[in-house]
């Protein structure tokens, strides 16, 4: 297993870093109905291409998960609503060849509906990949002595430095793309 895995990870895959988005987000709570309360999307160049709060419509505090992201309803006050943003998420997620979060079913259960119709949704599920699983993947085969597969675990794991704090959606976008940019060394054009 852990050859074919590092065969998989080796491949030369040829994508344009400037197509290859990460996203993350931050939300009032993990279930459905819960709202975002911020969007960072990142290029594989490791440009900034979206970094904002979010005014959640229906939710007016989240406790548990302020914790743990630390944003709180004064902070978002001001902020667009996720309605405001949906051109510019769409325009955005249109000239991506893939978007990889880490735990990509997460952010995709909420991302999905700035899109109207089933059609759309589905053509966007085809883009997404996890990051999280690829390092599932990884541990399994080369570090069985890593029991959790967090993201926090996942930056220790490969040796990266966190560029922000964990647990805030730039600094998470930004470590899953240094996670991934470590699974898979040879991802893009040229490398």
């Amino acid at each position: 297993r852990r050859a074919e895995g590092d065969l998989y990870r080796n491949a030369f895959y040829g994508m344009d870093r400037k197509r290859v988005l990460f996203f993350d987000l931050e939300l009032t709570g993990v279930y459905d109905h819960d709202e975002i309360l911020s969007i960072s999307i990142v290029d594989g160049t490791g440009e900034v291409i979206m970094d904002t709060l979010v005014k959640p419509v229906r939710n007016k505090k989240w406790k548990r998960t302020e914790k743990i992201h630390g944003i709180t309803p004064e902070m978002v006050e001001d902020a667009p609503h996720l309605g405001d943003l949906i051109p510019e998420l769409k325009r955005i997620f249109a000239d991506a060849d893939v978007l990889i979060a880490y735990g990509v079913s997460t952010d995709y259960s909420h991302i999905k509906y700035i899109y109207e119709t089933a059609a759309e949704r589905e053509e966007l599920h085809g883009n997404p990949r996890c990051c999280a699983n690829e390092f599932v993947r990884y541990i399994h085969e080369h570090r069985p002595d890593v029991v959790h597969a967090s993201l926090v675990d996942a930056m220790e794991t490969m040796g990266i430095a966190w560029d922000g704090i964990p647990h805030t959606s730039i600094a998470d976008t930004i470590a899953c793309q240094k996670v991934w940019d470590a699974l898979f060394p040879h991802y893009y054009q040229g490398e």
